[in-house]
This record gives structure tokens, sequence and C-alpha cells, in this order.
């Protein structure tokens, strides 16, 4: 696999799949504003509804209308507990759905405001994926 990383705003990313990491119990961050224009307000309404919580490992698709084709948000769980290994869970939880769709790329995105101590934006970790006896996967590090 190869992979690189960007510090472009989330809704400029060109990506088959676009997965980030959402913390539990917070309406949808205003740093996803745009991202959530992108899917058509689709991100906002299911977090209004509550359909989606954030709750560690549950996931939310939609279909995007910008750069991202679809949209992965991944629960990380509570704001508080999260850690570097919660964030390699959620990052492995987007590839397995990147796997069961057939994407060959994908995105990955840290919570909004808690992956990085600076002001900046997290980075993004994107990456194409490819052959191997795991099926293009990465063992985890």
């Amino acid at each position: 696999m190869k992979s690189s990383t960007t510090d472009k705003p989330l809704a400029q990313i060109d990506t088959p799949l676009l997965a980030v990491a959402v913390p539990q119990g917070a309406p949808l961050p205003a740093s996803l504003a745009e991202l959530d224009r992108a899917a058509g307000g689709a991100l906002g309404r299911a977090t209004g509804a509550g359909d989606y919580k954030g709750k560690r490992d549950e996931t939310l698709l939609v279909y995007g209308n910008g750069k991202a084709q679809r949209i992965l948000l991944v629960g990380a769980g509570k704001a508080g507990e999260i850690t570097r290994t919660t964030l390699r869970r959620a990052a492995a939880v987007a590839a397995k759905r990147a796997r069961v769709l057939g994407t060959k790329a994908l995105a990955v995105a840290g919570p909004p405001g808690t992956a990085s101590r600076s002001r900046s934006p997290p980075p993004t970790l994107g990456g194409r994926c490819g052959g191997g006896s795991d099926g293009g996967w990465p063992a985890a590090a």
C-alpha cells in the first residue's frame, strides 16, 4: 500500500472513500461543515436526528456530491478517551469497509480538533490498496 499525508480541507480531497473519525456525543463539528455541504447536508441530518452518535466502531456511509465519492463517519468513542489505539481502530474499521465496498483507495482523517495539538487541522492519510497475502491491507503496527 502506498500512503501519503495532506493538510487539505477534507472537502477538497479527491478519493473514492473518505473516512473521518468522529467523537461520541457531540454535534457534527463545525470543521466538517464544508464536507457536510458536499454531502448535501446528510451528515448533519444524521447526527441531528440521533441516527449517528459516534459510538466506538459505529459507521455512517453517505454518498457525496463533492470530490469524495463516499464519506464514512467512523465512531471514535468518547472524546476524552481518544488515543492512538482508538484512531488505529477507527482506521481499521474504515479499511474493512473500503474492502467490502471494493474501493481501490481510501483517505482517513482523525477527529477534528483532537488529533493535533497545533491549531492546524489534523493531517489526512491517503493510500491506494494493492496485492499482498492479506488482501492488500497492511498489518497493524
